[in-house]
């Protein structure tokens, strides 16, 4: 993310690709303002693949930055993937089976324990931590909208879990053999992620149409609010001869249509 056209984009969150042009991630991550990039297939943060254009974001429009509720959002590439397999997310036939998962992954490069950025990204096996949640966060944790894992250890009294960085990345289960998409990891601790307190994730089964109607919003805007930078397609070029009695001419290349 780049809060100016001339600032260099910094790393801010993690995200999953859902359709061949689409991230989903969480609302707290998709600002009004300023200039988003993806980078994908990369197991490590500051990896050679290409930053991809985001020509729109779209936030749900309920996200309540108090109560974290509906942290959700979605990021439209300007141009579509080709040789990545986009993760499954829940189908509404799917959502009674997917209702109370036991066990789950989460995957992200977020800070760990000591506050030091990943350099390579990170997983943990979790399992469902509802009743901690409840006991530990009171109201502020609801489980209709909400999911909470982690891995507790008790000789230690810490959780396995997300941590800043973390946010809006991927918490998956299986239904049979197949990966799903389940969770966004949303908020957890504010003493900290070495504490001993579980992750809480924004529970997709509840925003299936949410997530549908996103996606048809954030291509409209798209569209007609394209917000990437300005692209030049085709290099300008002066031709011609540069010498007494010659004509020279310009052509100016090709921009993309948002410049």
């Amino acid at each position: 993310y780049a809060e100016t056209a001339d600032a260099n984009p910094e790393f801010i969150c993690s995200g999953s690709l859902i359709t061949k042009d689409v991230i989903i991630t969480a609302a707290h991550c998709a600002f009004d303002k300023g200039f988003y990039w993806v980078r994908l297939k990369s197991d490590t943060l500051k990896s050679e693949e290409p930053l991809r254009e985001v020509a729109a974001v779209w936030r749900h429009e309920r996200y309540n930055k108090k109560t974290t509720q509906n942290d959700l959002g979605l990021l439209k590439l300007t141009d579509p993937v080709t040789d990545i397999k986009p993760v499954a997310i829940p189908k509404k036939s799917e959502v009674s089976k997917l209702s109370s998962p036991r066990k789950f992954q989460i995957l992200g490069w977020g800070n760990d324990q000591l506050k030091t950025i990943a350099k390579f990204l990170r997983y943990a096996n979790l399992v469902d931590q509802s009743g901690a949640a409840r006991k530990t966060y009171g109201r502020f944790f609801n489980s209709t909208t909400m999911l909470s894992a982690g891995r507790y250890i008790p000789a230690e009294r810490v959780f396995a879990g997300g941590c800043n960085g973390d946010s809006g990345g991927p918490l998956t289960t299986k239904l049979g053999d197949k990966t799903v998409l389940v969770g966004l990891t949303s908020w957890g601790s504010a003493q900290g992620c070495d504490k001993g307190k579980p992750t809480i994730f924004t529970k997709l089964t509840y925003y299936v149409s949410d997530i549908n109607r996103g996606l048809t919003l954030v291509e409209k805007s798209s569209q007609k609010y394209n917000r990437a930078l300005p692209r030049n397609i085709e290099k300008a070029q002066i031709l011609g001869e540069a010498r007494v009695g010659s004509s020279l001419t310009c052509n100016q290349g090709a921009w993309s249509e948002n410049t």
